[in-house]
């Protein structure tokens, strides 16, 4: 494992992460069956929204970089969204992303990950930081 790692967005759906930071934004009109799911995802939830948020986290010797589809800023919690397509999960994915909000906010904070294709949200119990160090070492 090299000491700086980076998570990315497979091109399968990068094209659906542009069209939700861009309705974020700019309120983007949707074009197809995924893109108005994400439009009613979106308009649902609460809080501040904060779309493609960069991070960085520090775990032991690695460094972990990466972008998280969206985060929404509620009075009492921090909401972390994954945008997915199908049956894929990252729980190591989702538990980077958790700690690396964690330690940039004083709310508790809730890890999700929301299937596009079925309009589903599932929320992710994330591994403790060892099991993180764990993973990215093997």
């Amino acid at each position: 494992v090299t000491p700086t790692s980076d998570l990315e967005t497979s091109g399968v759906s990068e094209g659906y992460h542009e069209f939700a930071e861009d309705f974020v934004r700019q309120g983007a009109t949707p074009e197809d069956e995924i893109e108005k799911n994400l439009v009613g995802f979106i308009r649902g939830l609460e809080g501040d929204l904060e779309p493609e948020k960069e991070f960085i986290l520090p775990v032991e010797n690695l460094t972990v970089r990466g972008r998280i589809d969206l985060i929404a800023k509620c009075d009492d919690e921090i909401q972390i969204y994954d945008y997915k397509l199908g049956n894929t999960e990252s729980l190591l994915q989702l538990s980077i992303y958790h700690h690396a909000v964690d330690s940039f906010y004083s709310r508790p904070v809730e890890t999700n990950i929301y299937r596009m294709d079925t309009d589903d949200i599932h929320r992710i119990e994330p591994m403790d930081k060892k099991e993180i160090v764990d993973q990215l070492r093997n």
